[in-house]
């Protein structure tokens, strides 16, 4: 990968007059033009150290590897350097006069880092576009290339010269770079390693006895810490490692200072990073996470398995595709947000959210360069599992027709798509909906998404799951009378009293979230000094009749608000006081609107394909 930033560096200096780095690693791009210059490296390019020369905005001209000033005289500015390149000062032809030139005929790149806040100079936009218009009419004399390397994307440039430049993006470094690195690879390491009595030493890292101890143990130990670096720019590896070495004198599988692994301190230093970032939310998850839900057998199955790929991804073939996540659809409080916690739990990995409402800002490009920074953010911490909640609201506004879409959305919608179905990164997406009739077919369609699982109102057996897992969560137990129907370590006495009431909660419709909240309320009701951890099932039985009571009344109402509303939109815009047969539109409209029972739902979920995540 870094190799490929390479040659695509070399071919942009050869072909494009402005080359534009959006990076803030500015060392890594300097070692990167080192290496491109070095004669010894290259025998087919035609520039070496005294080719560059590079401008710094305190400083004005610098020397590019001592970081000297070059000029105590220079006072013009960007501007006027800028003036220079298109037009280089005369050699004095007199000898006995000094020759106060900046650049000379051997200079040819010439490297500009953090100038974007100065690019909307219109004197300089003026200029870089003068240095175009004369690079393609080939009258710069000899070939001249501008690198600007800036932390900044090219959607934040001025738009008047954005286009001008071309961009060449640093991209993660994947295994084979963060191995070469650390000096791990195995085409680095010297034969006798093993036999080695003392530290080994490389690139600068210093790797202590226990890291190699033998070929085995070493295999073992690279493989977690390059898997723990994934992700990381070479800026944040290069860090962490020399933190870690000040405080250890070397790199060992044991990290003291923390109290953990040498991979464990990596990774909690990449919840670090996402916690800088102000656009990503770190979920924490309980230690019994995994069991915090029932009803989703079918969906822990396929998440166990998705688990065991990521985990072994090095033995994985590399041409197939990588995890890419899952869909979960079901009406409101069906345990959508607790079973991602749980498929988070499942992987044992870092579960970050995203708030796509967050990312919208008031500045034009500014939403999609948030989308961008935060999409980098995840995979900076992969392997990671990032949750979208209520991704139709998310993406609302793109869609309908094309005088509703929101351009804004459906530029960072575009980006979206694009990144879920090319992305090779260990970023398991997740994202839940209520209703998938707002989205558009291309965001449910294969290859987007691994699988579709839906939620339902969960049936007599699920009810009876997650009444019992809520009760445990609590700490509570199931009273009727002097009977306990389920004590407070969840094993179950009384087993046809708890089916009785399983089959009422499923009849009457209640979802994961009004089943845990009917388990407070109980409590609640019957609460007092004496008795901290019983409920009664009676209380519970007669809040569940009560409850249900209610829900049917809601519905009916908001069904009949519904109706009243279109009725009355149908009158105001066809001009009429009344309707011919009211009644039998207000019928038509009660059976096409009324709420859909738990069967139909599933039935509907069935016929688009979607898997049961029960």
């Amino acid at each position: 990968m870094i190799q490929q930033f390479k040659e695509n560096l070399i071919s942009g200096i050869q072909t494009a007059p402005i080359l534009f780095i959006p990076h803030y690693h500015f060392t890594y791009v300097d070692e990167v033009l080192e290496s491109i210059l070095d004669v010894n490296e290259r025998k087919d390019f035609n520039l070496d150290m005294n080719s560059i020369i590079e401008f710094d905005l305190a400083h004005g001209p610098i020397d590019f590897k001592t970081k000297n000033s070059l000029s105590d005289s220079f006072s013009e500015g960007l501007s006027g350097f800028f003036k220079e390149i298109i037009t280089p000062k005369p050699a004095p032809k007199d000898e006995t006069v000094k020759d106060r030139r900046i650049i000379r005929e051997q200079h040819q790149l010439f490297l500009f880092k953090n100038i974007h806040g100065e690019l909307t100079n219109a004197k300089c936009q003026s200029l870089l576009q003068t240095f175009v218009e004369k690079y393609e009419k080939q009258e710069l004399g000899n070939l001249k290339t501008i690198i600007i390397v800036s932390n900044s994307f090219i959607s934040e440039l001025p738009k008047e010269i954005s286009k001008l430049f071309t961009v060449i993006h640093i991209p993660t470094p994947d295994q084979d770079d963060i191995e070469k690195e650390l000096g791990i690879s195995d085409d680095l390491l010297p034969e006798n390693i093993w036999s080695r009595k003392s530290n080994f030493k490389a690139n600068g890292y210093v790797f202590g006895r226990s890291f190699f101890a033998d070929e085995k143990t070493f295999k073992r130990n690279r493989k977690q810490l390059v898997s723990a670096l994934h992700g990381m720019q070479l800026y944040d590896i290069r860090k962490v490692l020399t933190t870690i070495q000040k405080l250890e004198d070397e790199i060992n599988p044991r990290y003291e200072h923390s109290h953990c692994s040498l991979a464990e301190h990596i990774l909690r230093e990449k919840r670090q990073l996402v916690n800088n970032s102000s656009l990503l939310e770190v979920i924490d998850l309980q230690p019994d996470q995994k069991d915090r839900i029932g009803n989703i057998n079918n969906l822990k199955g396929f998440i166990n398995k998705q688990a065991q790929v990521i985990d072994n991804i090095t033995y994985y073939p590399q041409k197939l595709p990588k995890p890419k996540g899952v869909l979960l659809v079901g009406p409101p409080g069906c345990g959508k947000s607790e079973t991602v916690k749980s498929i988070a739990a499942i992987f044992d990995k870092t579960l970050l959210r995203l708030d796509l409402g967050k990312l919208m800002g008031k500045f034009v490009g500014e939403s999609e360069h948030n989308l961008i920074e935060a999409i980098r953010t995840a995979e900076a911490a992969q392997p990671c599992v990032l949750w979208i909640d209520e991704i139709e609201k998310a993406f609302a506004g793109f869609g309908n027709n094309d005088q509703g879409n929101d351009i804004t959305v459906t530029r960072m919608v575009g980006y979206f798509l694009t990144w879920m179905q090319e992305r090779n990164s260990l970023v398991y997406l997740v994202a839940t909906a209520n209703d998938l009739s707002c989205l558009r077919p291309e965001l449910l369609r294969k290859g987007r998404w691994d699988e579709i699982f839906y939620l339902s109102y969960p049936d007599k057996k699920g009810a009876c799951e997650i009444f019992q897992k809520c009760l445990k969560k609590y700490g509570l137990f199931l009273l009727d009378g002097k009977d306990e129907i389920i004590t407070l370590s969840g094993d179950v006495k009384v087993e046809h009293k708890l089916n009785s009431l399983g089959e009422k909660l499923s009849v009457s419709k209640f979802s994961g979230a009004e089943i845990d909240s009917l388990i407070v309320q109980s409590f609640n009701e019957d609460w007092d000094l004496t008795d901290k951890k019983s409920v009664k099932l009676a209380t519970v039985l007669r809040l569940v009749d009560q409850v249900a009571i209610n829900k049917k009344k809601s519905e009916e109402d908001s069904l009949q608000h519904k109706i009243d509303e279109i009725v009355l939109d149908y009158k105001i815009a066809s001009g009429q006081k009344s309707i011919p047969k009211e009644s039998d539109m207000r019928e038509l409209l009660k059976e096409k609107y009324k709420t859909k029972t738990s069967d139909q739902l599933i039935s509907e979920y069935k016929s688009k394909g979607y898997i049961s995540a029960s």
